[in-house]
């Protein structure tokens, strides 16, 4: 070897007969894992995910190529050592070679093949380096320059071991021809970086666990779920012989049916799709029947559904399940970062098919959505791939974090355009993204129109007060219902006003107190509680900082709202004569000013959400979700 590179240096290929990838198991100590084995298994596993976005022979080659580091001297004694004392990390760097490898499209004059190869390969167990980073790219080019007979010994080293030709493989690599601008090819980077974690997890585990094959859930196929979800519906919820459906029954079919054929109906496999519905007219199931029926029509692979907190997540997961427990229990997939504390945790499959969305129906956060899309280490992108050729629903959509509107729409945009991602936007209250540069030219399809209020819908009388009231007089006024929501903007209001409520009211009155400063499990409990409450229709104060004001499943006759944004007040609303029980009109949504509470500090003029404030830590740390 010649000219080696001191900023990173290339070391000598092993000559000894035997190369491994992975130590043996530890119940299974003469198993070991082959370097050949494993890097032919990651490279046909990673062609397959990369083969939905025209990236097969791409992926392919970082499969190959991704462990060739493991090919030295210094590597394979580190392997034989951790298998003699019991395991543990590696402790010796094996991303370089595999990085440097990308000489082999460089030779081939494909310099973007060559630049994907060296990010993803470097990145394929820590993080996806800044291509700008000279402190990471310029030691790899110079590597790449200064070591071409080390490279030449490696890449003959791989093609005796595997019977391959790596610059025959590398000349058939094509680059889509629309990667034409830097966001274009950061994406594209990423998922060819997604395909090639997934397949490396997924082998190294298949050796680990002894069963030498990759895990993959079992597949109904869409058109099954859908027939099935449909089927249920019907059951549940439509029209029986000499029963007429309520009037806000009929509004849901009718909502049901508009999903079904603007799914269906418009001729496009992709696009952005509006579902603009009202509180109370069945939009979680309508937006489910929606992807359903648009991922059978078009061929999509699978239906995502990303909501904004974790407890909506858990409640339209637990719905979803419901309707298709039919199928099986491993159908729906949820999601978040307090699954561990659930009891689906238990679950083998749940655990497994959670890291890299292998489901055909997936119930998650916005947030693990959006760090999907953003983040560079793998345990996020790892997802990525399976978001090509997908349906995503967006719920409560209005709840995207403003700041980073811009960088979400461009990359919606991109799946759509590119990926053949179809995203649907439910919200009763819809945002003007069309307003915004990113979307300004593309035209939104309305699955309902607009603006179309039914008269049912109008369940609420706003009463807006303007002269600011003391905690304690709220308190008094609150303490005085028989059943009342309250929702303020931050959490040390919440516990402050549950405190005084409790104190004013008599036996028999529960009064609860929900925020997300609690656990996961803590704040189903006391969702679970109110809704058997009222349910029983038992005397229940309710008071809850803004996690409640969208899409939770609770129906109060009384809902006090503290000063927010419109759009915070309407969702609020949401949950006040839910079903119609009291009549048009026959709900009341107070809006009052507490005296001294500091106003809502986030732009527009309102809290972050629990996915705003994870995604703005995400840069120093792993986001929960």
């Amino acid at each position: 070897m010649t000219g080696e590179c001191s900023a990173v240096p290339l070391r000598a290929v092993c000559s000894a007969t035997a190369l491994y990838a992975h130590t043996p198991p530890q119940d299974i100590p003469d198993r070991w894992h082959l370097w050949t084995d494993h890097s032919s298994e990651v490279g046909e596993l990673a062609a397959t995910f990369g083969a939905p976005f025209s990236a097969a022979d791409l992926c392919r080659l970082l499969g190959i190529t991704h462990d060739a580091g493991k090919l030295t001297d210094d590597v394979q004694r580190a392997l034989r050592q951790r298998a003699v004392d019991g395991g543990g990390r590696l402790g010796c760097p094996h991303k370089v070679e595999g990085a440097a490898l990308a000489a082999l499209f460089l030779e081939a004059g494909n310099v973007g093949a060559a630049k994907v190869m060296a990010l993803a390969n470097y990145g394929h167990h820590s993080f996806i380096p800044d291509l700008k980073d000279a402190g990471t790219i310029d030691p790899i080019l110079k590597c790449v320059n200064k070591n071409r007979h080390h490279l030449d010994d490696l890449a003959a080293k791989m093609e005796s071991l595997l019977g391959i030709d790596l610059r025959q493989l590398a000349a058939k690599v094509a680059m889509p021809d629309w990667l034409s601008t830097p966001t274009d090819f950061e994406l594209f980077t990423r998922l060819c970086h997604s395909a090639l974690v997934d397949a490396d997890f997924l082998d190294t585990a298949a050796h680990f666990d002894g069963s030498g094959i990759p895990f993959r859930s079992r597949q109904r196929g869409v058109d099954t779920i859908r027939a099935h979800f449909e089927s249920e519906y019907h059951r549940r919820y439509g029209p029986k012989p000499g029963v007429s459906l309520s009037e806000l029954g009929k509004l849901r079919w009718k909502y049901f049916h508009a999903a079904r054929e603007g799914a269906a109906d418009t001729g496009t496999r992709g696009g952005i799709y509006r579902l603009p519905a009202p509180t109370g007219c069945g939009k979680t199931l309508a937006a489910a029947e929606f992807a359903l029926t648009h991922a059978m029509t078009f061929g999509k692979r699978r239906v995502i559904v990303a909501v904004p907190y974790t407890s909506i997540t858990t409640q339209n997961a637990a719905v979803y399940r419901d309707m298709l427990s039919g199928l099986g229990d491993d159908v729906v997939l949820e999601h978040h970062s307090n699954i561990i504390d659930d009891a689906v945790a238990d679950d083998c499959w749940r655990r497994l098919a959670a890291a890299n969305w292998d489901a055909e129906f997936t119930v998650t956060t916005t947030v693990q959505l959006l760090e999907s899309l953003f983040a560079n280490r793998p345990s996020a992108t790892r997802k990525l791939h399976r978001l090509v050729d997908s349906v995503v629903v967006i719920d409560e959509v209005q709840s995207l974090p403003v700041m980073l509107l811009p960088a979400i729409l461009q990359m919606m945009r991109e799946l759509s355009e590119h990926y053949g991602v179809t995203f649907l936007l439910a919200s009763a209250t819809q945002p003007a993204f069309w307003s915004i540069k990113e979307w300004g030219d593309i035209s939104p399809i309305d699955v309902m129109p607009a603006d179309y209020v039914p008269v049912i819908t109008q369940r609420v009388e706003y009463d807006v007060r303007s002269r600011e009231q003391s905690w304690e007089e709220i308190a008094d006024e609150v303490a005085a219902q028989d059943q009342a929501l309250v929702i303020v903007n931050t959490t040390s209001d919440a516990q402050r006003l549950h405190g005084l409520v409790a104190s004013r009211t008599g036996e028999g009155v529960e009064v609860l107190h929900l925020s997300t400063r609690m656990y996961n499990k803590h704040r189903a409990g006391v969702l679970d509680d109110a809704q058997r409450l009222l349910a029983e229709d038992k005397p229940l104060i309710l008071v809850s900082t803004q996690l409640i004001e969208a899409g939770v499943d609770v129906d109060f006759p009384a809902v006090y709202r503290a000063l927010a944004p419109a759009d915070s007040v309407v969702q609020s609303a949401g949950r006040c004569n839910r079903e119609g029980r009291l009549g048009v009109g026959g709900g009341r949504v107070v809006v009052f000013q507490p005296e001294g509470s500091r106003p809502p500090a986030w732009p527009l003029h309102r809290r972050r959400t629990d996915d705003e404030v994870a995604l703005h830590r995400s840069g120093k740390q792993s986001a929960p979700g």
